[in-house]
């Protein structure tokens, strides 16, 4: 009884912060996210908290469009090629793409961990961090794999790297997500990789519309449900830049054949 009670607070929550925000879309996923608020707060102070994550922390995933969150996944990507060559050269063998990681940035891995432990200390880290960690988090988790990676199977590559293995250690994994952060600012990553989120980007805009609040200052939501209502538009160079990224990796792989 109590497991349906609670399904259907998580039902009136999701409905109700969509209801307050029409331009955010919901996705498969939002629904962990939520869920985790809910068994830790309580239904009355899990509604704001997972609205100002929606609004400012992972935006990206709620529009209309998918780019954003696949530029996110290619950031990840390039981090992992820029601290491990050898690593991406065997995965870009085994033709696997950075989806792989997609449910952990969807989710901010509730979806991914058993232990409910790992989950909330990941929840601490995100809601106090930018909102790009969960690509620190998710190149660190792959990095940190690499040993195991580099010895396996190709035929057996993606399903090994999209299941985290339960007993890695969470500590580890925040340690070296920290050290990527500071070695590889939001912008440096950006233009380095020259994969570039639309300036309303959630990445973009974090640290001017939640980085800087002090205690007790609320969020500018209508600024958030602003960017929300703007067109992504893709330049032309976009693809142009996507298409030098793939050409370049490609090439890469080739050299070392």
């Amino acid at each position: 009884m109590l497991k349906a009670h609670k399904q259907q607070e998580l039902h009136c929550m999701i409905v109700e912060i969509l209801w307050r925000n029409p331009a955010l879309k919901y996705y498969q996923g939002f629904h962990d996210i939520c869920t985790c608020f809910l068994l830790v707060l309580g239904k009355k102070s899990a509604i704001p908290a997972a609205e100002n994550v929606a609004l400012f922390f992972i935006r990206d995933a709620m529009l209309e469009s998918f780019d954003p969150i696949s530029k996110q996944l290619r950031l990840m990507s390039s981090l992992i090629e820029y601290e491990d060559p050898e690593l991406t050269l065997f995965l870009e063998k085994a033709n696997i793409m950075p989806y792989y990681a997609l449910s952990w940035l969807l989710t901010w891995f509730s979806h991914d961990f058993e232990d409910y432990e790992k989950v909330i200390r990941l929840f601490d880290l995100f809601i106090s961090s930018h909102s790009m960690m969960p690509v620190y988090i998710a190149s660190a988790v792959t990095l940190l794999r690499r040993n195991e990676i580099l010895v396996a199977d190709k035929d057996f590559v993606h399903s090994l790297v999209t299941r985290i293995p339960q007993d890695m250690d969470i500590e580890r994994i925040i340690a070296r997500a920290i050290e990527l952060e500071r070695k590889y600012s939001v912008l440096q990553l950006q233009k380095q990789s020259g994969i570039w989120l639309h300036d309303e980007s959630v990445i973009n805009t974090w640290d001017k519309d939640w980085g800087r609040l002090q205690w007790g200052q609320v969020p500018d939501q209508l600024q958030a449900n602003r960017y929300l209502s703007h067109q992504i538009e893709k330049e032309e160079w976009e693809e142009e830049m996507l298409i030098e990224w793939t050409r370049r990796r490609r090439e890469t792989i080739e050299d070392e054949l």
